[in-house]
């Protein structure tokens, strides 16, 4: 395959998707053996063979050992395809390939190859990539390893709106720039901190700012409420609540009721804190805490005793919404029998490291109660003591400052109930 002469292929690739499941394991199994000599071809082909269904694993065995054959002319290309499947060790091998090209035009010439390859250009959708790049980490890994190479200050300037044919250069820093849209355009905590934290990084302060500023209006829409259905305003009316529709509802409507619980065992006229004081087992402490919830549930979550994790790990609470399949998991302590080293030591490794490995729970509560019988203080990480209410207040602060480096959790919640405060 020589020159770009093939019109059959080009035809194929542009309108023959009906063709593509058939063709596409027969195509590939041609590059097996061997790829043209033209680039061009080879994107069309890749991109049959990508569309066609040919499984991930036998795609990523043959990009992986074309694009590290030192014999290879279409070497971007199979990196390209390599990303698309396994970007974490795609995009470091393809930053150690960079940096081992000798001449400075020739790796920024691949590295603007290595972008369009990627998300294609305007004109057509010859990207040779599946899309598992397209996670948030990953996208600010390549918006860092893109601008190093592709220059905002070497950009071509289009404004004038003149007709033009585009060239690497013009495809390259557009595709560089679909990497920031994808961020922008990406809902979740992930997106934001791999904003800020590309923010952080930019040498030039205004772009710094401007990032940092759509960072945050992208967690202000984050932070919006869907807004309620016909059916929750009535039931809301009525009942001054209403029924969770996702993980997010589940977990608000979690925290509120145990708020609801900390007001009536602190400050009820009925309360009966004191008769949980003497309660020294904190799997007794959680079946209470699960039946007083379950009966404020009105049938809108379920909390299963102990549930079993997939690692044989259990958890002591967790909430599960009626069609929800994301639950919201809480860790009851009862603080006095626990140092202060060690309640911080369970908030971080069991909510943050354990129960919340599942990526459907992004969601989670510390449920701190205190009895005032075994200590009335609690040492923090940095030695200060403090009481209840100090290590409740410094809980939430390490989460604040723990929580970059969890992208995947979204909100942990830290609640102390003083069963004390009946007492003095």
């Amino acid at each position: 395959m020589g020159a770009d002469q093939h019109y059959i292929i080009s035809d194929l690739a542009w309108s023959g998707k009906w063709a593509w499941t058939e063709l596409g394991p027969a195509i590939f199994d041609l590059l097996r053996r061997r790829e043209p000599t033209n680039g061009e071809t080879l994107s069309k082909l890749l991109h049959i063979v990508l569309a066609s269904g040919v499984p991930d694993e036998d795609v990523l065995a043959l990009a992986k050992a074309r694009a590290t054959d030192p014999d290879t002319k279409h070497a971007v290309q199979w990196y390209a395809v390599w990303t698309g499947i396994e970007p974490a060790k795609a995009i470091p091998a393809f930053s150690t390939y960079l940096d081992g090209l000798s001449q400075n035009r020739e790796f920024v010439d691949v590295a603007m190859s290595y972008a369009t390859h990627l998300f294609g250009d305007r004109r057509s959708d010859f990207s040779l990539g599946r899309t598992a790049f397209k996670e948030p980490q990953f996208l600010e890994q390549l918006y860092r390893l893109l601008h190093k190479h592709i220059h905002r200050s070497e950009d071509i300037d289009r404004a004038n709106g003149e007709a033009y044919s585009p060239t690497l250069r013009d495809r390259a820093q557009n595709s560089r720039d679909a990497i920031f849209n994808l961020l922008n355009s990406t809902s979740g905590k992930e997106a934001y901190i791999a904003m800020k934290n590309i923010a952080a990084g930019e040498s030039d302060p205004d772009t710094g700012r401007w990032i940092a500023h759509r960072a945050l209006q992208r967690a202000t829409q984050d932070a919006d409420m869907d807004a309620w259905t016909p059916e929750q305003v009535r039931e809301f009316h009525d009942e001054q609540e209403r029924t969770p529709r996702n993980h997010r509802e589940l977990f608000d409507l979690a925290v509120n009721h145990l708020l609801d619980v900390k007001d009536d065992m602190e400050n009820g006229d009925t309360s009966v804190a004191g008769v949980l004081l003497d309660i020294d087992q904190e799997e007794v402490m959680r079946n209470y805490f699960a039946h007083e919830l379950e009966r404020m549930s009105a049938g809108r979550y379920q909390i299963p005793q102990e549930e079993e994790l997939a690692d044989e790990k259990r958890t002591d609470l967790r909430f599960h919404g009626v069609g929800i399949a994301s639950p919201v998991p809480a860790e009851l302590k009862i603080a006095d029998k626990w140092t202060g080293p060690k309640l911080f030591e369970r908030f971080e490794n069991q909510l943050s490291g354990d129960y919340l490995r599942d990526r459907r729970s992004s969601r989670g509560i510390y449920l701190l109660v205190n009895r005032g019988k075994k200590r009335q203080r609690w040492q923090l990480p940095d030695g200060t003591m403090v009481d209840f209410e100090g290590v409740v207040r410094a809980l939430h602060d390490c989460w604040l400052e723990l929580s970059p480096n969890y992208p995947g959790v979204d909100e942990l919640r830290v609640i102390g109930i003083d069963l004390s405060k009946r007492t003095q």
